[in-house]
């Protein structure tokens, strides 16, 4: 039987046991052991707050504990106690994801509780509060929503709620299947202990998939964008190329009908590495986003090499809305300046293991690439036309995936959306995220080199058109 007390324990007695070499700078990672979907995620009193799927035994997914960390900046983060372990019947089999709220200065985290009992495997929603946000007690009621069969949902896949508060009342979304389909459920509640079923909020066609999961809800002052993120979405020309998907919907919710419509819908990251994103807001009204930067059913090498640990977030990401496109634009604090060149077809330099940001900006209709190197490896960000391209492929520590036609690369096309000529790349220890234009589209990547890539080179290949700038800024 797992609990807290002895997870804490364990972590204590063995995070010194971890290898360094790939451990990131300013994105959140587990102190050791596994670690996958960002849970919970809120910003109150001056903190972000993030738990996330945690398995604090292995560099490998096992039964479900919350781990927890906080940030007074999102980009550097304290590790906090393990939050939840599977320790009850009702959540025997682990402690799924799920979503916070705060109820006069009380927490309250909502989570699915995996359960087998005579052989019968099961999922429903619990409950557990905290006063001082570090210690959580399970609510003695728990489960409080389990699965409605009449209602066409299924007690084997029933999961992730994220509970929100509008127009006096409290909603929780819940993802379910029906035949394959995946289907998102809504329930109401006033005092976040008995809840009732309203209604379905949205069902996909298998071309979405055959399950979602993770729901989320932001409500701009334009439109509605409903989150949601698909296991064994087909694959479509450069987008969904990846086992799993994240995906935004621009719409409408219909709060009263409890139902969402939406006109337009596209992939959130373009990368190899996302999924799973959270989205709050802070103190001035901002909209943040974090997601878990690793993908299922991908070889891990921090986990082959025993490592002892696995997975890691992305940087928190600003988001807006602009017609249909959700723009992402990195929300982090840059320090000193490291260079700044104008006017150049090639630029090269000496990095090492932290953490950076490149500015670029490009004369229309330029072409470039940005190569991070050592004598033998390499990964690259290339611009070509209106073709966006990652590539880890001539890394000697190598990811393999189960997807039908897996590669180490990908491919991202601009519709004609992009409006600026400009690039910003962060680069941590093992993963970049590049933003591009204004943030209409972000791609995310992993990497793992056998000796450090401490060089870095930006070269324009039309030679016609000049990089006009380039800034690079520790972080």
């Amino acid at each position: 039987m797992f609990d807290v007390n002895k997870a804490n324990s364990y972590i204590d007695s063995n995070k010194k046991r971890v290898k360094k070499i790939y451990r990131q700078h300013i994105h959140l990672q587990p102190p050791i052991g596994w670690m996958n979907d960002p849970n919970g995620f809120i910003f109150f009193n001056n903190e972000f707050h993030v738990f996330y799927q945690y398995y604090p035994y292995d560099s490998k997914w096992g039964p479900m504990h919350w781990g927890h960390a906080v940030s007074v900046d999102g980009m550097f983060w304290k590790n906090l106690p393990v939050a939840l372990a599977p320790d009850s019947e009702y959540d025997n089999l682990g402690c799924f994801s799920g979503s916070s709220i705060i109820k006069e200065n009380k927490m309250y985290l909502f989570y699915t509780g995996g359960m087998e009992e005579d052989g019968v495997k099961k999922q429903q929603q619990c409950l557990s509060t905290s006063i001082d946000f570090i210690h959580y007690d399970k609510y003695i009621e728990n489960p409080i929503v389990s699965a409605d069969v009449d209602n066409g949902i299924s007690e084997t896949d029933f999961r992730d709620p994220k509970v929100i508060y509008r127009h006096g009342l409290y909603y929780m979304f819940v993802v379910t299947k029906e035949n394959n389909r995946g289907k998102l459920v809504l329930y109401t509640s006033d005092d976040l202990k008995v809840w009732e079923f309203k209604s379905v909020v949205l069902t996909l066609d298998s071309t979405y998939g055959e399950m979602i999961e993770c729901p989320d809800i932001i409500e701009f002052e334009s439109s509605d964008v409903l989150i949601l993120s698909t296991i064994n979405m087909a694959k479509k020309d450069y987008k969904f190329s990846n086992k799993c998907s994240s995906l935004y919907f621009v719409g409408k919710m219909d709060w009263n009908k409890g139902q969402f419509s939406y006109h337009y819908f596209d992939e959130i990251d373009a990368g190899l590495d996302f999924y799973a994103p959270q989205v709050t807001t802070n103190d001035k009204g901002e909209v943040l986003m974090i997601a878990w930067m690793q993908m299922w059913d991908r070889s891990i090498p921090t986990h082959e090499l025993n490592h002892g640990w696995a997975g890691c977030m992305t940087v928190l990401r600003k988001l807006s809305i602009e017609g249909n496109k959700l723009l992402q634009l990195p929300y982090i604090f840059e320090k000193n300046n490291v260079f700044s060149v104008e006017n150049i077809e090639e630029y090269s330099f000496v990095v090492d293991r932290k953490s950076y940001i490149l500015h670029i900006d490009y004369e229309q209709l330029a072409d470039f690439e940005v190569k991070l190197y050592n004598g033998n490896e390499q990964i690259v960000f290339t611009k070509n036309q209106s073709n966006y391209n990652i590539d880890r492929s001539a890394l000697k520590v190598k990811i393999d995936g189960l997807e039908e036609h897996f590669t180490n690369s990908r491919k991202w096309k601009d519709d004609n959306s992009i409006k600026c000529s400009n690039v910003d790349i962060i680069f941590d220890n093992s993963s970049l995220e590049v933003f591009i234009g204004k943030g209409e589209k972000t791609m995310s990547m992993r990497f793992f080199s056998e000796s450090p890539l401490d060089k870095l080179c930006i070269k324009s290949s039309t030679s016609d058109k000049k990089i006009k700038k380039i800034r690079c800024n520790n972080l």
